[in-house]
This record gives C-alpha cells, structure tokens and sequence, in this order.
C-alpha cells in the first residue's frame, strides 16, 4: 500500500468521523443537565484531550470529547449516541432533570460525590440498556421511583449516603442481573423483604444505617 493511499483512506476516515450526527434529543438532554445543576460552576477536570462543555455553539459532543461523556456510532444511522455519563465529583448542584431519562444506548450514569438533591426522576426508568447506575454521595430524598424496575439489564445500582425515605423499592424484585446494591446511610424503614433472596446474582449487598426493622 502506497503512502498517498494511505493518506487518502486516512482523511477519508476523519471526515466521515468528523460529519457523524449526534442526536438531537441526546444533546437537549445534556443541555437540560448542564443548566439543572449549574453547569456554570461544574469542577472540571485538567485534561489534554478532554473539553469541558460548550453550548455557546453547536458542536457534537463526541467528536468534539467533551468530558464526562463517551460515545458510539450507529453505523447505519451514522449517528453518535452517549453510552457513558461520567461526572463524579465535577459540582453538579440541584435536581436532575426527566430528560436524562433520553439516552437509549446509556450504559453507565455515575453522577456521585456531588450535591444532587431532591426526588429522583422516573425518566431514568427509560434507560433500557442501563447497567451502572452510581449516585453515591448526594441528596436524594423520598423513595426511588418504581420506574427504575425496567432497568432489566442493571448490575450496579449505588444511592450510598443518601436521604431516600420508604421502604426497601419493590421494583428490586425484577432487576435479576442485579449484583451491587448500597443503599447504606438513608432513612428507609420496614422490613427486609423477601423477594431479596430471589436475586441470585446479587454478591454485595449494604442496607445498614437505616431505619429498618430487624437489623
């Protein structure tokens, strides 16, 4: 192979990365996000290669690597879609928005070690191929929506220290990949129910610091 085919199949490459779509909805949600919780005043994170988000232009944010956020293509569609959504630690302040609930290749959320506060939204229950979803170290009060029950794919579901209130969620009794549960550090209360010994893959397993009965 001769060095200009080389070249030619090169820039042939990048330009066709360069004019991948990115979804419409996908970039309203980010935007939903950013403006929720004060993306003014996000901590980012030195990078090289990593930008922090902009929104002053349009620009795709997979090409343009921005942080916190990786991607696949769609080949057919040749569109980008978000398939992880990394900001721990980053001074996220307020409520998350239903729109994060508008990621269908998002396999990995993890928003933890931030000041999240509120009720959590029932949109994330939209994640069919969720399989990670950390919110460790925030503010979430009142029970986690029963929305989050069609989550057939999650493994790791994190809510350490946190303020959800009600009783251990029922929607547990289906997510059957489940292998990570931490709730510990809440204010739930009741029982432990016993559907929890039907989760066969569940191997680590915090509920203490609650207010739950028998423990």
């Amino acid at each position: 192979m001769t060095v200009l085919l080389v070249v030619l199949l090169l820039f042939a490459f990048l330009q066709n990365v360069a004019s991948t779509n990115f979804s419409q909805a996908e970039y309203e949600a980010l935007y939903d996000l950013y403006t929720a919780t004060g993306g003014n005043e996000w901590r980012w994170v030195p990078s090289g290669n990593r930008k922090p988000w902009d929104f002053t232009v349009y620009e795709n944010p997979c090409v343009e690597k921005w942080q916190g956020i990786q991607c696949a293509v769609n080949k057919q569609q040749n569109i980008s879609h978000v398939v992880k959504l990394l900001l721990p630690s980053y001074n996220l302040v307020g409520h998350l928005p239903e729109s994060l609930g508008n990621f269908p290749m998002l396999r990995n959320l993890v928003l933890k070690n931030n000041s999240l506060s509120g009720s959590f939204p029932s949109g994330v229950g939209n994640l069919a191929s969720l399989q990670v979803l950390n919110m460790n170290r925030n503010a979430f009060s009142q029970s986690l929506p029963s929305s989050l029950g069609n989550l057939k794919r999650l493994t790791v579901l994190d809510f350490f220290i946190n303020k959800l209130t009600g009783t251990i969620p029922e929607f547990l009794n289906g997510l059957f990949r489940l292998r990570y549960l931490d709730v510990y550090t809440n204010l739930l209360t009741g029982p432990i129910p016993d559907f929890m010994g039907n989760l066969h893959r569940l191997q680590y397993f915090y509920l203490g610091d609650n207010h739950l009965d028998g423990t």
